[in-house]
């Protein structure tokens, strides 16, 4: 049934099936060879008795040479293997349930997947690279810059230095000193860290982990489970932060500060308007420096550490008492595209807008300065849009160079795609439905301005509805 003469096999695909055994049984399959492996060994009994039969070799050998140094213990196997000739391997389907769960456990055991992809970084030097995968016991070392990593699970996270942290597996790492921010996806993972052990239980949270071993967990939403020796669990909510160390026990709470989990100077920021009584929309965090809250209609801030000033005009950022119920006020809360009643208001005369025309306007200056100073070559947009209901349409939203309406126009764009949330036992358009708005274009002016559409009052017609402003450098 299989055929491995010159060491492939029929169905491998061109892989060397001797090649993939013996990366197998040094640990050092990438994740494409996993996948062949995994395809070729139910498939095909003659390779699965060769993959046993090197792992019966390779034990003892490895028994043989117990105490001494082996760089490689797999047996060295020609490149075309004198042909033999086997009694039927599965005698009945006793037999093949064996065999193949024989296999898989030695395939579970001898393949493990990678702890970590890296999914970007920001890490100077080319260290980490996207796509690249860091196996079990890789040691992350770095002083400034951020990794941004998925695991096998689909469980993604960003490290920012200064970094002391060790990958054990997919589900464990060692964090002796960083910034750790979990974005979404993926099973529960454990963090070690000198105050204890950290497990999250399917949430958005944060860890900073000092040199002196003190410990600070900011929970988003959901829950994280602490766990130390002597002592029993402890659970923190979202919304919740708490601070201990090996001589101070039970943490001292605080109110969760997403603003702490910034990146370098080196990446974007972001304006997040809403409501100060709903939370921040969750979801994939972006790869950024400053993350400021916006909770007023009307504004004015400098995101931390760029320099940037961001001025916006609305006309609410409001929601009425016991109209919204508590899961939808994260998409009930955003800046509200009304201006008729702000056309005395100074900040609408001087970004030049027009009530007919426009439902408000976000102004950024500064931001040649910005860019420039982190070698980028401009930088790009990301406009999260939000609305409270699961059938809402968005419209698009326009920018203009120099500050006002006025202004040269570089563009007017649609919102592309979309995706709902429905709350469960809710009406069907009862819900939310969320855009992350990504605009084409890589920007180099010092002043722009954002603006959307009026909104109708009914709510059947498309909204303009403003939840986030995302601005990210441009290096390449």
């Amino acid at each position: 049934m299989g055929n491995h003469e010159n060491g492939k096999d029929q169905k491998g695909g061109g892989h060397d099936l001797h090649a993939l055994v013996e990366s197998a049984l040094n640990h050092e399959l990438t994740h494409d060879e996993i996948s062949e492996l995994n395809r070729i060994l139910p498939e095909n009994e003659e390779a699965c008795r060769y993959f046993i039969e090197m792992q019966m070799l390779n034990d003892r050998l490895a028994q043989k040479l117990a105490g001494e140094e082996a760089s490689v213990i797999v047996p060295f196997v020609e490149k075309t293997p004198v042909k033999r000739n086997y009694k039927p391997w599965f005698m009945g389907s006793a037999a093949a349930v064996a065999a193949v769960l024989l296999v898989m456990g030695l395939y579970t055991i001898l393949v493990p997947k990678p702890a970590f992809q890296v999914v970007q970084s920001t890490v100077k030097g080319g260290v980490y690279q996207a796509g690249q995968e860091l196996k079990d016991g890789t040691h992350l070392s770095f002083e400034l810059g951020s990794l941004q990593l998925r695991n096998a699970d689909g469980l993604d996270m960003v490290i920012t230095g200064p970094a002391d942290v060790e990958l054990h597996d997919s589900g464990a790492i060692t964090v002796n000193q960083a910034s750790l921010y979990t974005i979404s996806g993926g099973d529960t993972l454990l963090i070690k860290t000198a105050s204890g052990e950290l497990r999250n239980l399917g949430t958005t949270y944060g860890v900073q982990q000092k040199e002196n071993g003190e410990t600070r967990l900011d929970v988003f939403e959901g829950s994280v489970e602490i766990t130390r020796e002597n002592q029993e669990p402890l659970a923190l909510a979202g919304g919740v932060a708490g601070v201990f160390s090996n001589k101070t026990w039970p943490p001292a709470e605080e109110k969760a500060d997403r603003s702490r989990y910034t990146l370098n100077p080196h990446s974007g920021f972001a304006v997040n308007f809403r409501h100060k009584d709903a939370q921040p929309i969750s979801g994939d965090v972006p790869f950024q420096a400053s993350w400021a809250e916006a909770t007023k209609p009307r504004g004015f801030l400098v995101p931390p550490g760029t320099g940037v000033g961001v001025e916006w005009l609305g006309q609410s950022l409001h929601l009425r008492e016991g109209s919204v119920e508590d899961k939808l006020k994260p998409y009930a809360s955003h800046l509200r595209c009304y201006l008729d009643r702000r056309t005395r208001d100074p900040l609408y005369r001087e970004m030049k807008l027009d009530e007919t025309k426009h439902g408000a306007g976000i102004r950024l200056s500064g931001l040649n300065g910005w860019y420039k100073r982190m070698g980028a070559k401009g930088y790009r947009l990301i406009v999260l849009r939000a609305g409270s209901r699961s059938n809402y349409v968005f419209t698009p939203l326009s920018i203009h160079a120099g500050g006002t309406a006025d202004g040269n126009l570089l563009g007017t764009f649609p919102v592309l795609d979309s995706k709902s949330v429905i709350l469960p036992g809710a009406e069907e358009h009862l819900g939310g439905r969320i855009a992350d708005q990504e605009i084409p274009l890589t920007l180099t002016n010092d002043r722009i301005l954002l603006t959307v559409p009026p909104q109708s009052g009914d709510l059947n017609q498309p909204r303009s509805n403003i939840a986030a402003v995302i601005v990210e450098p441009v290096f390449e």
